[in-house]
C-alpha cells in the first residue's frame, strides 16, 4: 500500500481480454492486469483502469442508493432525483449543461436502478479533468429548478398513462406488488399517478442530501489515463464533497408469501392473457448465483432451447413466447416466469409450467443442456468488456455487491465448473412451486372459474387464493 497525497492506494488486478483456451472454452478468458483503487479522505471510493487503445475515457459516478431506498409514500423519488441532477446547478442551467456536454463531444446520462443511481459519461481523455469537475458540480450542487421539476412531472405522468395501454408492463408491475407487499420492491420505480404529482422539490433535496454523499459513492474511470495523475485530479475535483452519514439503513429483506395467491387484473378488451408467476429469488451476492444462472437458462431463460418454451410452445402450442429470470438485487429479488396465452388456456399454461419445474427439480439437467448453458455464459462473458463503459459497468457490479476482487478473473472457470448435481440441488432449493405469486392481466369473467378449478386440484399443494382486481 502506497500513499498519494492523502489517498490510500493499493494495486489490484485490472481488466484485459486475452485470447486463451482452457476449461472456460474458446471464447477468450478474461484476464486481470493491474488497476488502481483509492479511498479519498471523505470516503469516496475511486477505481481507475488504464487502457490506451483509444484516446477516450468512460466515467461512472454511482450513488449506492436507488429505487430500493424510496420512501413508501414516494415511489419514483430516486429516479426523479437522478434525472433532476442533470437539469441544473447554481452555476449551470439545464440548457448550459446540454451545450457544455455537446461542445466537448461527450455524453452524459443518469439512471436509477433498484440498488444505485449513476451519472455516466464518455469523453475524449484530454477532457477528463473538465468532465470530473462537471460531475462533481452536479453531484454536490444540484439545484432542482422548479420549472424543470414541473416539466419532469408532466413527462412522467404521460409515460405512466402510456404504460397503462401495455398489458405486459401492467402485469410486471402488479406481479411485483403481489410478491412484495409493503416493500419498496413492490412499488413502481417510475412512481405512480399519485406519487409523481405529490413529489415536491423538498422531497428531492432531502433525498439528495441524504444519499448523494461521498461516503455513499463510487467513482470508476476507464480509459486513456495515467492512474496516479487522474486520482490526484479526482481529489481536487471532489475534495469538498461531504462524507455524509457512515451508513444508510435500507429496507429489511422481503419475506416469502406463505401461500399461493392468484390475482386476476380485469381488462375486458383483451384477447390474450398476460401471465406472471413466480416467487422470491436471491440476492446478487448469493454464493449459489452461478449454478442458478445455469439452472434458469435450462428451465426458461435459454430461449428455444429451454424446457418451458419447448413444452408450452413447441409441444403444446399455448404461446409464442415465454421466459424465466432471476432479478438478483442487493436484497432477494423476484424469480418470474413471463408469458401470454389465449384466455382459455391460462390454467394449462400455469399447470404445465409447474410440472416442468418439478420434473427439472427431480431429474436435473441432461448433459447436452448443461454444456449448452455453461457455454452460453462462458463464451459470452468477454463481450461485457469490449468498451470502456462495459468495463466500468462490470467493475461497478463487483464493487456494489461486494463480489470480491477476483470475481471477474474467476467468473468463467467458476461457471464452467458447475455440475449437474449442483444444478439439481439449487433447483430443488430455490424453485418453489407451492408458494407462488401469480398475476394474470386478463378478461376475468372468462378465466376465474377455470383457475378456481385448477386451484382445487391440489397443484399448488394447499389451495391458494384467487382474487379479482380492477385494472386501474
Amino acid at each position: 500500500m502506497s500513499e498519494l497525497k492523502g489517498l490510500r492506494m493499493k494495486p489490484t488486478p485490472m481488466l484485459l481480454l486475452q485470447s486463451a483456451r482452457g476449461e472456460a472454452g474458446a471464447g477468450g478468458l478474461v484476464k486481470l492486469p493491474p488497476l488502481q483503487k483509492a479511498d479519498l479522505p471523505n470516503g469516496l471510493r475511486v477505481i481507475v483502469v488504464e487502457s490506451h487503445d483509444l484516446p477516450t475515457v468512460a466515467i461512472n459516478l454511482t450513488i449506492k442508493s436507488g429505487s430500493g431506498a424510496n420512501p413508501p409514500e414516494r415511489p419514483g423519488l430516486a429516479g426523479m432525483t437522478a434525472e433532476m441532477v442533470l437539469l441544473g446547478s447554481p452555476s449551470r442551467s439545464a440548457e448550459q449543461i446540454a451545450e457544455e456536454v455537446d461542445s466537448l463531444g461527450a455524453t452524459l446520462t443518469s439512471i436509477s436502478t433498484w440498488d444505485c443511481s449513476s451519472l455516466t459519461s464518455t469523453a475524449l481523455s484530454s477532457d477528463t479533468g473538465r468532465m470530473l469537475d462537471f460531475l462533481s458540480d452536479l453531484a454536490q450542487n444540484a439545484s432542482f429548478p422548479r420549472k424543470e421539476l414541473d416539466l419532469l412531472k408532466q413527462r412522467r405522468l404521460n409515460e405512466l398513462k402510456t404504460k397503462l395501454d401495455n398489458p405486459s408492463i401492467v402485469a410486471n408491475e402488479r406481479f411485483a406488488e403481489v410478491l412484495f407487499p409493503e416493500h419498496p420492491y413492490g412499488h413502481p420505480p417510475d412512481g405512480t399517478a399519485a406519487s409523481v404529482p405529490a413529489t415536491t422539490r423538498e422531497d428531492l433535496t432531502a433525498f439528495h442530501a441524504s444519499h448523494y454523499t461521498a461516503g455513499n459513492a463510487i467513482l470508476i474511470i476507464v480509459g486513456d489515463v495515467a492512474p496516479a495523475k487522474i486520482i490526484d485530479r479526482v481529489r481536487i475535483a471532489f475534495e469538498k464533497w461531504q462524507k455524509g452519514k457512515p451508513s444508510l439503513a435500507g429496507p429489511e429483506a422481503p419475506v416469502s408469501p406463505r401461500e399461493t395467491r392468484i390475482v386476476l387484473v380485469d381488462r375486458s378488451d383483451l384477447t390474450q392473457t398476460q401471465i406472471r408467476m413466480g416467487h422470491l429469488g436471491i440476492a446478487r451476492n448469493n454464493p449459489d448465483w452461478f449454478p442458478l444462472q445455469v439452472a434458469n437458462y435450462i428451465l426458461g431463460g435459454g430461449g428455444f432451447s429451454s424446457r418451458l418454451l419447448d413444452r408450452i410452445r413447441v409441444q403444446k402450442g399455448y404461446t409464442y413466447g415465454l421466459n424465466s429470470s432471476f432479478s438478483a438485487r442487493m436484497l432477494p429479488g423476484p424469480f418470474v416466469i413471463s408469458t401470454f396465452t389465449p384466455h382459455e388456456t391460462v390454467p394449462e399454461v400455469i399447470e404445465e409450467s409447474i410440472l416442468v419445474e418439478r420434473e427439472f427439480q427431480e431429474r436435473g439437467p441432461e448433459p447436452r443442456e448443461l454444456e449448452e448453458a455453461k457455454s452460453f455464459f462462458v463464451s459470452g462473458y468477454p463481450r461485457s468488456f469490449e468498451t470502456p463503459a462495459g468495463i466500468a459497468s462490470a467493475l461497478l457490479e463487483v464493487e456494489l455487491y461486494g463480489l470480491g476482487d477476483r470475481h471477474i478473473e474467476t467468473y468463467q472457470n467458476r461457471m464452467a465448473a458447475v455440475t449437474a448435481d449442483l444444478v439439481r440441488c439449487v433447483a430443488r432449493e430455490y424453485f418453489d412451486t407451492k408458494r407462488l405469486s401469480i398475476v394474470c392481466v386478463t378478461k376475468a369473467d372468462e378465466v376465474r372459474e377455470r383457475l378456481e378449478k385448477l386451484n382445487r386440484t391440489g397443484i399448488f399443494g394447499e389451495p391458494g387464493r384467487v382474487e379479482v382486481s380492477a385494472f386501474f
